[in-house]
C-alpha cells in the first residue's frame, strides 16, 4: 500500500513549530507585552506561509518532465552528455517536492550539515544535502541559509507526476537529465513543483 505525504493546507510536520510561536504570541499578549507578542504572532504567520501545502493542477504528457521544485532557474549547463539546470528555492517557494515523472525515486545519499549561503563554494560541502534518483536523472538538493532538514517518505508503489513526496525549505536544486532530454526553461524561469515543464525529450519535441 503506497504511503501518503500530508495533503493538509499545511505541512502537518510543521504544525508544532507554528504552534509554539502562535502560543508564545499569546503568552506576551495575555501579559501585555504587546510588542513581542506581534513579533511573535508576525513570525508565526511568516512560518505558515513559508510550510503552505497547496493543490496544484499536474502538466500530464509522457515525454515531459516537470520540475519538483518551486523557484528560480538560476543557470542550465549543456554538457556533451548530459544538461544541469540549477533551481534556487527561496523562503517565499511552497517547500512541497513533488514527483518530476511517473516511476519511483530513492534516496541515493544524504548529509547533514550547516546553513551557509548556497551560492558560496564550500556551500556544496557544508550544507545540508540529499540525493535523489528518479528513472530519468538525479537531483541534488542543497540546503541554504534558512534551510531545515530534508524529509522524505519511504514509497514503496509507483508514483504519479505531481505526488508530494518531501518537503525542501531553502537552498539549491540542481538537476542532471540525460543527453535525451532538452531543457525546456529559460534563466531566470520561474517554476511551480508539478506545474512547469522543466525538459522534454529530444525526439518529441
Amino acid at each position: 500500500m503506497k504511503a501518503k505525504f500530508d495533503t493538509s493546507v499545511i505541512l502537518s510536520n510543521k504544525i508544532a513549530k507554528v504552534a509554539i510561536f502562535f502560543a508564545i504570541s499569546f503568552f506576551f499578549y495575555i501579559f501585555n507585552f504587546t510588542f513581542l507578542a506581534f513579533v511573535f504572532f508576525a513570525i508565526s504567520c511568516f512560518l505558515v506561509f513559508i510550510y503552505r501545502n497547496p493543490e496544484r493542477y499536474v502538466y500530464r504528457n509522457e515525454n515531459e518532465i516537470l520540475s519538483p521544485v518551486d523557484g528560480t532557474v538560476e543557470a542550465i549547463d549543456i554538457l556533451e552528455n548530459e544538461t544541469k539546470i540549477w533551481i534556487y528555492k527561496s523562503l517565499g517557494d511552497a517547500s512541497v517536492v513533488r514527483m518530476p515523472e511517473d516511476g519511483k525515486f530513492e534516496i541515493l545519499s544524504k548529509r547533514n550539515g550547516v546553513n551557509v549561503n548556497p551560492f558560496m563554494p564550500k556551500a556544496k560541502i557544508l550544507n545540508e544535502y540529499v540525493k535523489l534518483k528518479f528513472d530519468n536523472f538525479e537531483i541534488d538538493l542543497f540546503g541554504g541559509l534558512f534551510g531545515e532538514k530534508f524529509e522524505f517518505i519511504k514509497f514503496d508503489d509507483k508514483l504519479s507526476k505531481g505526488d508530494r513526496i518531501g518537503s525542501f525549505v531553502n537552498g539549491l536544486c540542481f538537476l542532471t537529465l540525460q543527453k535525451e532530454f532538452a531543457s525546456s526553461v529559460k534563466i531566470g524561469q520561474k517554476v511551480k513543483a508539478g506545474e512547469t515543464p522543466i525538459c522534454a525529450l529530444k525526439n518529441a519535441q
